[in-house]
């Protein structure tokens, strides 16, 4: 996929930014331009980020292939930089400027998500202490990372070329492994909802076959 063009980054009035707008840091298919124009987003201005905290890391381990954020595993060394594995410890990504309006569309469609406050700093150097993050909700999240769609891998790559993201982080995401064509494997959807929904509907199928064999 080739890059898209830069475009103007829109200015912001202090007033309307201080009063209403939301900073919103995104390091999934929401650094994308595609994804936002789909989406109905057209965000105030968007810059490039990372997160603050060191013991935090970019996995692929929501529910479908795709990314979230989570603390680094008991024992890892909070190094920032890549991670072995396909995961990058302390992460890039894009922090745009929202309106409430335009949150609310984002919120509607980040299903299984769930909303925190992380610090941020842009690559300015600007601390954003409260930036919104979108995060996997603890049922959602896999049991292990797996590799990534190939649409939703390119979607980050669209979105961190089109924002300048650093080229290391580029170059891993260039890296990273992509799930071959066509149906995705069972593990894709190995998290604790769908366990709890099998074992759900097991107790049901047996609970209805024992009505019925009392019958």
């Amino acid at each position: 996929m080739q890059p898209l063009p830069p475009r103007p980054v829109p200015a912001i009035p202090a007033a309307a930014a201080a009063a209403d707008a939301v900073r919103c840091f995104a390091f999934g298919a929401n650094m994308s331009p595609t994804t936002l124009a789909k989406r109905g987003v057209m965000p105030l201005a968007s810059e490039p980020a990372l997160v603050e905290d060191v013991t935090l890391e970019l996995s692929f381990s929501h529910r479908g292939g795709y990314a979230t954020l989570q603390k680094l595993a008991a024992g890892s060394s909070p190094v920032p930089g890549p991670a072995l594995g396909p995961a990058w410890r302390q992460p890039h990504g894009v922090l745009h400027t929202l309106t409430p309006a335009d949150l609310q569309r984002l919120t509607s469609r980040e299903v299984g998500y769930r909303q925190i406050r992380l610090a941020v700093r842009t690559y300015d150097g600007q601390p954003v202490p409260a930036a919104l993050v979108f995060v996997s909700s603890p049922l959602l999240r896999l049991y292990r990372p797996v590799p990534l769609p190939r649409r939703y891998l390119d979607l980050l790559l669209e979105g961190a070329r089109h924002h300048g993201l650093d080229s290391d982080y580029i170059a891993w995401l260039e890296s990273l492994e992509a799930a071959p064509p066509g149906p995705l494997d069972a593990c894709y959807d190995a998290c604790p909802a769908n366990t709890l929904a099998k074992l759900l509907a097991a107790g049901a199928a047996g609970a209805v076959a024992l009505a019925a064999a009392r019958m």
